[in-house]
């Protein structure tokens, strides 16, 4: 069960300079009117926890055309008054969420950085928590538990997020992030090492291509095992307008750099993803495929042909893989939740090793999310 942090110990700016910024919190802003006031008040709340004198909030708008920059220019007045540093700017034309990010990052000064989006909420813990957790960590990306706003929104989501053990934080990368990236905690010296985020605009998963440049840099991943965020879910956020062949592009790119391009060969379980994941490998990655690996006896036995190719992949039986060490290791291309724990028991009776034998590439949602 997901549980709220704990009250802690206060960090205090004794032994730094006076001028020193060791928190940015990075806002990237677009018309957020409606969660604004909210986001805003609970980084005052910080200050319960952390010294506001070492924690600055640096905010740029990309764009926004309501009343976003009147409630931003209402709170720096508030914010400063309450000790906290506060940087805004901001542009009149859309160049998309890493685009704000990069810049909001750009001016601020801070040795560590909390990225926080402008229609969600932070636990007055989270900049403590999350700090103790990185400080002196360049390698690493601290993430935390979260609670979906509605309550119920993506539930399934959310409980992978937050049910993970530490180790398939790194085995299950192929699947998405695994730690939400509205809850990213991570040095500036980590945030230079990879580049920042992409600006290629609206429709990019920055944050999934931010994530996959760090772990192929051998970054690793940890989380806060508290809830420090209200994650909100709503149809206008921008991780919703990822086209699902970009998102599986990536993915394959990450899963033939990391993984794949060390095999000699492996296996696919599942149907129409299994399939989709197929054809979207490179040529040297299909030809170490083996065999695909099915529950459905009409399909065990047939092959799986490209059109206009000469090769055909045999389907097996998924229990195969248990069997015959030529099936292993496989992507399991199944979407978990769905079969009333069917699927998940036939994959536990294999006994099979996670991060060695079997690698899961899809999501609760399926193939196509990014770093929500």
């Amino acid at each position: 069960m997901t549980e709220i942090a704990p009250k802690r110990r206060k960090i205090t700016a004794d032994g730094l300079d006076a001028s020193s910024v060791l928190v940015s919190i990075i806002i990237p802003c677009k018309n957020a009117s409606a969660f604004l006031p909210e986001c805003l008040a609970s980084i005052s709340a910080q200050s319960e926890f952390i010294d506001p004198e070492i924690v600055e909030v640096s905010l740029f708008d990309d764009g926004s055309t309501d009343d976003s920059r009147d409630i931003v220019r209402e709170w720096e007045s508030r914010l400063r008054e309450e000790g906290f540093k506060v940087i805004t700017s901001g542009h009149d034309s859309s160049r998309g969420c890493g685009f704000a990010k990069n810049r909001a990052v750009e001016q601020s000064t801070g040795k560590y950085l909390c990225f926080l989006d402008s229609d969600d909420v932070m636990m007055p813990e989270r900049c403590a928590a999350q700090l103790t957790e990185c400080k002196d960590q360049h390698d690493l990306i601290v993430g935390s538990m979260y609670l979906r706003i509605p309550i119920n929104a993506t539930l399934r989501y959310a409980e992978w997020h937050n049910n993970m053990s530490s180790a398939q934080l790194t085995t299950q990368q192929f699947k998405e992030c695994t730690v939400a990236m509205p809850t990213w905690f991570i040095s500036r010296r980590l945030f230079d090492r990879v580049g920042g985020f992409s600006e290629d605009g609206p429709g990019t998963p920055e944050d999934l291509i931010f994530y996959h440049k760090h772990l192929q840099g051998g970054g690793r991943v940890s989380r806060v095992d508290q809830v420090l965020l209200l994650y909100r879910f709503h149809a206008a956020a921008t991780t919703q307008s990822v086209p699902c062949k970009t998102i599986m592009a990536h993915k394959v790119s990450h899963l033939e750099a990391m993984l794949l391009g060390k095999l000699k060969s492996f296996s696919i379980w599942g149907g129409k993803l299994a399939r989709e994941l197929y054809r979207s490998l490179s040529p040297a990655s299909q030809d170490k495929v083996v065999c695909f690996l099915d529950i459905d006896p009409a399909k065990v036995g047939t092959e799986y042909r490209l059109r206009g190719s000469t090769r055909g992949v045999p389907v097996r039986l998924w229990s195969d893989a248990g069997r015959d060490p030529a099936c292993r290791p496989l992507v399991l291309c199944v979407k978990p939740g769905l079969t009333d724990g069917a699927f998940e028991a036939n994959l536990e009776e294999l006994g099979l090793r996670e991060g060695e034998d079997v690698w899961h590439l899809v999501d609760s949602k399926g193939c196509v999310r990014a770093c929500a």
